[in-house]
């Protein structure tokens, strides 16, 4: 833990360093104030030890709360992936519940007008006689002459194609 993690983590840290050295008084904590070299220097002086002693001792009470810390973030880092996947599951597995629901209902009415058109043209046709069609016909033909006339030719011109085509398979 550096200088300034260790500052940042003062107000999480001091609450340990009473159970690191339990010689350290509240006043001695508020001399500390997040400062290491000031730990480091009570440590030497309450107990006795050289400084070199004092320093390897915080800094390896320090790393391994860091390492504590540390492991603790990253299990809660996982658990809050896990947890965030799970939601993107379950709200995934909604929405396709509620398109295949809405998807069953367009198909339904999509059936259902087809039965129907195909229901009242097959009504239709059985009502109308031949009689009506040619009827109908004629009207349609005396409303629209040229494009009638053109149809007219169009079909005899292929039906002339056809019925005029020589027979291939004779091999003449």
């Amino acid at each position: 833990m550096n200088l300034d993690t260790f500052e940042g983590q003062w107000t999480r840290v001091r609450g340990e360093i009473t159970s690191w050295w339990d010689k350290l008084a509240n006043a001695d904590l508020e001399k500390i104030a997040g400062k290491k070299e000031a730990l480091v220097a009570l440590v030497q002086e309450k107990y006795q030890y050289t400084h070199e002693r004092a320093q390897q001792e915080v800094d390896r009470r320090l790393q391994g709360y860091s390492d504590k810390l540390g492991a603790s973030g990253a299990s809660r880092m996982i658990e809050t992936v896990q947890e965030t996947a799970q939601n993107v599951a379950s709200s995934l597995a909604e929405t396709a519940g509620e398109l295949k629901a809405q998807a069953e209902a367009a198909a339904s009415t999509a059936a259902t007008a087809v039965a129907d058109t195909v229901a009242g043209a097959v009504s239709s046709l059985q009502e109308t006689s031949v009689k009506d069609v040619a009827g109908g016909l004629t009207d349609l033909i005396r409303r629209h002459p040229i494009p009638s006339l053109l149809i007219g030719l169009g079909i005899g011109f292929v039906l002339g194609r056809i019925v005029d085509k020589p027979d291939t398979g004779q091999g003449a």
